[in-house]
């Protein structure tokens, strides 16, 4: 019976991005979450404390009241929230969040890297004991307890659910171009819209780039020669909108802004008290990717 339920649950999920609503043909069809989280002792010692809650595109204020368009520059489908408890009262909230592409997947995720690197989904990242997130598809999924526990935990919940979804899903192929030598470990983000880049690089609170969901961007840290920088590439639909974009940039009167070229339809941009030498040097590298 568990196996056909699993086999039921694989088939609703393999559908992820695949559809459209009749009412908005751009957004993928949501799809069941509720039925991949654990029930009561699947994880030993962990059960549930309330029904899983669902939240669309009209009531995801409910859950993050004054964020949702960070989430919807991610692709935001739907996510799905459950609360467990063990019987030393510690509670462990699980997230899962489907994206419309397996790269709003990953994007979301590069925005949420704040520990180390974990083999679990197709890329994890845990604080250990407390905190443990992942990619996979197009899920991304939060695993957070209300004080340390053991990793073993974080990992089990994450594995079990992992399992109910369909694997697949590749990195954007723009984070290739990222060069190696002085990239800061899982210090960037890859993203679509300026709201995600705001606390990275300021670019006074406007769409100056004209950045939308046709684009694709990534802004890494690097260490160059002691100073740290801040390198930006943005792919646009088209080499004219690219040129725009560094007129923009050029324009705009951006702090620290060191370095800036295109390459047919690649915008790419350093910024940071840094070497202009050494900040035009990496920004031909990525460029000639």
């Amino acid at each position: 019976m568990r196996r056909t339920l699993c086999l039921i649950i694989a088939l609703w999920l393999a559908a992820c991005g695949s559809q459209s609503s009749a009412e908005n043909p751009s957004t993928p069809t949501p799809v069941a979450l509720s039925g991949i989280f654990p029930a009561a002792n699947v994880i030993s010692g962990w059960s549930p404390v309330t029904e899983v809650k669902v939240f669309d595109r009209e009531t995801i204020f409910e859950l993050v009241d004054g964020q949702a368009d960070a989430f919807f520059a991610h692709g935001f489908v739907q996510v799905a929230v459950q609360r467990y408890k063990n019987t030393s009262g510690i509670q462990v909230i699980i997230e899962t969040w489907q994206l419309a592409t397996p790269a709003d997947a990953y994007g979301l995720f590069t925005a949420n890297q704040t520990g180390m690197a974990i083999a679990v989904g197709n890329e994890g990242n845990t604080d250990p004991g407390r905190r443990l997130t992942l990619w996979q598809n197009c899920f991304f999924m939060a695993v957070t307890a209300s004080q340390t526990i053991p990793e073993t935990d974080l990992k089990a919940f994450a594995k079990t659910m992992t399992d109910a979804l369909p694997s697949g899903g590749d990195r954007p192929a723009l984070i290739a171009r990222l060069p190696a030598t002085g990239l800061e470990e899982r210090r960037f983000i890859f993203f679509h819209e300026e709201i995600s880049i705001q606390n990275e690089i300021w670019l006074g609170g406007e769409n100056i780039l004209d950045l939308s969901q046709e684009t694709n961007g990534v802004v890494a840290h690097y260490e160059l020669d002691g100073a740290v920088a801040r390198l930006l590439l943005i792919q646009y639909p088209d080499a004219s909108k690219a040129a725009a974009g560094m007129q923009a940039l050029q324009a705009g009167g951006i702090t620290g802004l060191v370095a800036v070229n295109i390459r047919n339809n690649m915008l790419g941009a350093v910024v940071g008290k840094v070497d202009q030498t050494a900040a035009e040097a990496l920004l031909e590298e990525a460029l000639q990717k």
